[in-house]
């Protein structure tokens, strides 16, 4: 039996939705932190409520009346964990996406959630990328999402690892810095000699 988290969760809902499906949103998507809104096409909070709901409603039409137990709930969908460590059975919930009725409140969540811009359906959260690279704000764009690729990489770090990959960051720079000043007081001295004196001071060197 397969358990996946609640992202993994998502993810499933975003694809069994077409949720941001198109390289440029997948892109787009993948850059924001998994607590952005509209990262998914729906969130936690309610991914959560349908999985009770569903559960519920499926143990009623079994056992005519509601699930009392948490070995009741789990021969709907087997959930481990509480709160935020929360993991469910996959195929619990790979049936829960074949079932009418969420599949209607996962569709109303791609609807609100979505928008159409230039023939495509996109998340909403995506159109200001779009609409930036449209009108020629690529860059600007491009460094926004370098800049959160670069933080997700980072941010589970240890303190001694981000301390350490610091330390070499300025290193790095200090010999940069010195590099360019050795350059600018090479220029500087070749600047003030006269033009048949460069020569000879390139030979000295």
């Amino acid at each position: 039996m397969k358990m996946i988290d609640a992202q993994q969760v998502l993810k499933l809902f975003d694809i069994h939705t077409g949720y941001g499906t198109d390289e440029y949103s997948r892109k787009v998507l993948q850059s924001l932190d998994k607590n952005d809104k509209g990262k998914h096409v729906t969130i936690r909070k309610y991914m959560k409520r349908y999985i009770d709901s569903y559960i519920k409603r499926k143990f009623k039409e079994k056992h005519n009346r509601l699930p009392i137990t948490d070995e009741d709930c789990d021969t709907i969908i087997k959930i481990i964990g509480a709160q935020i460590g929360m993991e469910y059975e996959e195929g619990g919930i790979l049936c829960m996406l074949e079932d009418e009725k969420i599949n209607k409140l996962l569709q109303a969540e791609f609807e609100k959630n979505t928008i159409r811009f230039e023939g495509r359906i996109v998340p909403k959260v995506v159109k200001d990328y779009y609409f930036a690279e449209t009108n020629g704000i690529v860059e600007e764009v491009e460094a926004e999402i370098k800049q959160k690729e670069y933080y997700e990489g980072i941010k589970d770090d240890s303190t001694d690892k981000l301390k350490m990959k610091l330390f070499v960051i300025q290193q790095e720079i200090r010999n940069r810095k010195a590099f360019e000043n050795m350059i600018d007081e090479y220029d500087e001295i070749v600047g003030s000699r006269s033009p048949e004196s460069h020569y000879y001071y390139e030979v000295e060197e």
